[in-house]
């Protein structure tokens, strides 16, 4: 799936060799660390609500992926943060709320239901967020042509007058029949986009290179849409490289290649950057797995958030690390998401189940005790 933590596990058989793809640590005793003070945020009907200090998340019916609520992407759009909410839309929170947060809803069902949104992009010229979404054809509670609004791949949102604006690249014109299924944006307006077209007996992709900003579109070979996510060498950053060495201890697992993706937000840039790490039998071991882990550039130090809430810093001229626990969950409830906006932490959280998804929602505390 695109653009979030890895929230499935994924078994693929595959001439014996097994790729397992997931975001649920090992079973092991949690690792200790100061645990940091706030409040959880359920999910109910597209709403927030807040839990009880100490209160678990109740039970969901659980749902495919690419359908469920849950928080799919986190933005910065001036002071305030933005959260795609897959099947209703944008919330917008003001993180400069002392109490209990205040959330305003850019929901719209007929443009977001049975449709998986994956990425959220601050446009700061236009004082505007660009969304991407899709319909996902093998996972979905039903058929495409009961859609009421067909062709979307790109919408912009003015979160002054709430009104939803359509983007249209000039594939999606020439052909109104394919589906936008990846997207990888390199800058705010140059953006790759993966086209497939699906019917009874066939299934197409294409790709294509779109310069947002002159509303130009090129077609591009897989080959440069795959080199478009631009992967840096987790290695190469002593701060990276002391927590991923801290998360393959506590993730790997003896006799499975386990590979690492990091998304690294920094406060002020509107991308993620992101890393990479893989051993070098990861494409011959007879069992893979790939963990995407979130983190953010805080200051002159790293954080990097684990599925069971343990969240890891590393600061400039240091190895040292040092430990925070967001509060526990369910085992089957990881955390995905990561955000830091000033002194304010967003998390994402959600129940996982092979290809489905229940509760889900997250966690806002202030950071005011990290240095």
């Amino acid at each position: 799936m695109a653009a979030a933590v890895l929230l499935i596990v994924l078994i693929i058989g595959i001439g014996g060799l097994s790729f397992l793809s997931g975001c649920t640590a090992p079973a092991a005793e949690p690792e200790p660390g100061e645990i940091i003070s706030g409040t959880l945020y359920q999910l109910q009907d597209g709403r927030f609500a807040p839990l009880a200090e100490g209160q678990q998340p109740s039970t969901a019916p659980l749902q495919p992926w690419t359908v469920q609520q849950r928080v799919s992407d986190l933005a910065v759009l001036g002071e305030r943060v933005y959260l795609g909410v897959n099947g209703y839309g944008i919330a917008e929170l003001d993180p400069q709320t002392e109490n209990e947060l205040d959330f305003t809803y850019f929901y719209d069902p007929l443009i977001f239901r049975y449709r998986t949104v994956t990425t959220l992009i601050p446009e700061r010229n236009e004082d505007s967020l660009l969304c991407h979404l899709y319909f996902n054809r093998l996972l979905n509670v039903v058929s495409h042509t009961e859609l009421k609004l067909q062709g979307i791949s790109l919408l912009r949102l003015d979160p002054s007058s709430g009104i939803y604006g359509f983007v249209t690249p000039p594939y999606q014109e020439e052909h109104p029949e394919w589906e936008a299924v990846g997207f990888v944006p390199v800058t705010p307006v140059e953006l790759f986009l993966q086209w497939k077209y699906s019917d009874r007996n066939r299934t197409l992709f294409s790709y294509s290179r779109f310069d947002l900003a002159a509303l130009e579109e090129e077609e591009v070979e897989s080959l440069d849409y795959r080199r478009s996510y631009g992967f840096g060498d987790a290695r190469r950053t002593d701060a990276l490289q002391v927590l991923l060495g801290e998360a393959r201890r506590l993730l790997d697992t003896p006799g499975i290649s386990t590979a690492y993706q990091l998304h690294i937000r920094s406060d002020g840039q509107p991308l993620p950057r992101r890393y990479e790490y893989h051993p070098e039998d990861f494409t011959s071991a007879d069992q893979i797995r790939l963990y995407t882990l979130y983190g953010a550039k805080y200051g002159n130090s790293h954080l990097l958030l684990l599925p069971d809430g343990l969240l890891l810093q590393s600061s400039a001229g240091t190895r040292q690390l040092r430990r925070y626990r967001l509060p526990p969950l369910p085992a089957d409830h990881p955390y995905t998401q990561l955000l830091v906006h000033g002194q304010k932490l967003i998390a994402g959280w959600e129940q996982t189940a092979f290809t489905e998804v229940g509760a889900a929602g997250i966690f806002f505390a202030n950071l005011a005790l990290i240095p």
